[in-house]
């Protein structure tokens, strides 16, 4: 058997939730207690996926990095490169940025997104869940991500494969980012400037390869939880969380900084619409993280 990472949303999970679920409609209470307990088999193997994709894929290393290796990465503008950033500056903005996709649900997601005249900021990943790399055309991702990239949502890194970059060497770390940078380049033309490092952790030695491939760190003062609330009985706790969390900032003063991931089903469907109500009844302005950060569009990719 397969499986991902909580953060990275476990396929098998997905899978016999929708079996399930479509043979099952009334969702008795045997049915998600079985559900729960898969939910918990499943995250407990996450640790073990960067193990499984090693062996099975050709070795990050193999590809020719020289281009990116070679080019010039100035830190330009206020917003700090390779400290961690947890709060947005600009007051009356709610940055929502999903990480892990794009998935199947991701579509989706753009279309609510597209009719609430909302923007995000979407933390890609370019090879989880089992899903192929993103820059093969054959695929649905690319066109995908150009979509997001068309209509004004932030793209920014989350990895390749969504290891623990802290605890990787140097140069593994950097093939990490490489080979997603490869994948952008390929389809945008452009790399991001903006990063959020996988089960949030970073520190000093990660910190400073990230300084130095010019990226900024981005973490998050609103944690949705929709990763450990992905059946029918438990996505009303993240709504709960999310949208009481909205509530209780003053949009004159405050502002936020979200994170879900838009590899669960119901973090679209259900979660991201409550919250979209709330930001809307309160007066936020949704953005992208660069935006609520007060840093110029032009500062959040490079060209290559």
């Amino acid at each position: 058997m397969e499986a991902t990472d909580k953060g990275g949303g476990t396929v098998l999970e997905i899978s016999y939730l929708q079996t399930a679920l479509t043979s099952n409609p009334v969702a008795p209470v045997v049915l998600l207690t079985e559900l729960a307990d898969q939910h918990r088999a499943f995250t407990a193997m996450a640790q073990q996926i960067p193990l499984i994709y090693a062996a099975k894929c050709t070795s990050l290393a193999d590809y020719d990095y020289t281009k990116l290796i070679q080019l010039k990465r100035y830190l330009l503008g206020k917003t700090p490169y390779g400290t961690p950033i947890f709060d947005c500056q600009a007051p009356g903005t709610i940055a929502l940025t999903y990480d892990d996709g794009p998935f199947d649900y991701t579509v989706q997601l753009l279309d609510i997104l597209q009719a609430a005249r909302a923007q995000a900021t979407f933390f890609i990943t370019g090879s989880n869940l089992a899903k192929g790399p993103i820059d093969n055309e054959d695929l649905p991702w690319a066109n995908i991500i150009r979509r997001m990239y068309r209509e004004g949502h932030q793209i920014a890194s989350h990895t390749w494969t969504h290891p623990d970059l802290q605890t990787l060497s140097e140069s593994d770390r950097r093939n990490e980012m490489y080979r997603l940078e490869l994948a952008l380049s390929r389809l945008l033309g452009v790399i991001p400037t903006y990063m959020r490092p996988p089960y949030s952790n970073c520190e000093d030695s990660c910190l400073a390869t990230m300084k130095a491939l010019g990226y900024r760190v981005i973490y998050y003062n609103l944690d949705t939880d929709d990763f450990d609330h992905v059946l029918p009985d438990q996505i009303h706790d993240s709504v709960v969380i999310a949208t009481q969390g909205i509530e209780a900032v003053d949009v004159r003063t405050g502002s936020i900084l979200s994170i879900a991931h838009d590899i669960h089903p119901l973090t679209v469907s259900n979660l991201t619409v409550a919250m979209l109500d709330v930001i809307r009844r309160k007066g936020f302005k949704t953005v992208t993280v660069g935006e609520c950060l007060g840093d110029p569009s032009s500062h959040w990719y490079r060209k290559v």
